[in-house]
């Protein structure tokens, strides 16, 4: 039986998320810096975040993937690591949308802005341009408290509601894979009786709003009539909410590959 996290929990993993991130923008600044002084600016707090996530309580939800990506040294994140950081910005609003800081979830044809880091571990948002920041002789610092004192984990019942929304999109893609792999459906199948119901059901279940063409709506337009990127790109937004949702909800994710302690 699924066994869901409880609100201390989640504040761990969001703050987790929130690290992660946070590192991810100093990859890109080093890759990106004008010179070795920005480059050896942000070298030094990738290694401060680092050494003060030694000392902090909530690591103990980072997976093994996610401690490797802490843990190699500074401008050397891989071309797989960097693509990451988008799913984990979906990741982090799904999270910040369940513990009552956000008050919707986007559209699945629209990602969560990038989340403000500064409350949640001192990281200001304009960071990588003002690598001088004032408030950046102050990071990184632990949110927990502040989190504690703002925070209100939404019931499951919410949570398997958008769940389910997060399920009918992937459907939906799933779907419109199938149907360019195999142009002629089963016999006794209609490919746009199929969609039609599900964009029906995705509306009752509050994934969707008004079906477009009695399709899913991206963009103002039916799912079907927009290029397969866009396609896809929904798709990748409704897989890396629906990780965060699953494990919410308690089933088994990628999220709980943790370190397992062993007495020495």
């Amino acid at each position: 039986m699924p066994l869901p996290p409880d609100q201390s929990t989640v504040i761990d993993r969001t703050l987790c998320l929130s690290a992660l991130i946070g590192r991810g923008t100093m990859e890109s600044a080093i890759q990106l810096a004008n010179g070795p002084a920005d480059s050896d600016r942000f070298h030094e707090f990738s290694h401060r975040l680092s050494h003060w996530l030694n000392d902090q309580d909530f690591t103990a939800q980072f997976t093994v993937d996610e401690l490797e990506a802490l843990s190699v040294a500074p401008g050397t994140w891989t071309e797989q690591q960097h693509q990451t950081q988008s799913e984990r910005v979906e990741a982090i609003g799904i999270l910040r949308w369940a513990l009552s800081l956000e008050d919707v979830v986007p559209d699945y044809d629209e990602p969560f802005p990038f989340p403000d880091l500064q409350p949640l571990i001192g990281w200001p948002t304009d960071a990588i341009t003002s690598s001088h920041h004032g408030q950046l002789a102050n990071f990184p610092h632990n949110g927990t408290d502040l989190l504690k004192g703002l925070a209100q984990l939404r019931p499951l019942p919410a949570l398997l509601v958008q769940r389910g929304a997060a399920d009918c999109w992937l459907w939906r893609v799933n779907m419109a894979n199938h149907q360019r792999a195999h142009p002629t459906p089963p016999p006794g199948h209609d490919y746009n009786m199929l969609i039609g119901i599900g964009a029906e059901e995705a509306r009752v279940a509050g994934a969707i709003g008004r079906p477009v063409k009695n399709d899913f709506p991206v963009q103002g337009r039916p799912f079907f009539d927009v290029p397969e990127m866009l396609q896809d790109y929904c798709g990748r937004l409704a897989s890396a909410r629906h990780l965060a949702l699953d494990w919410l909800c308690g089933y088994a994710t990628i999220w709980d590959a943790l370190p397992v302690a062993t007495a020495a």
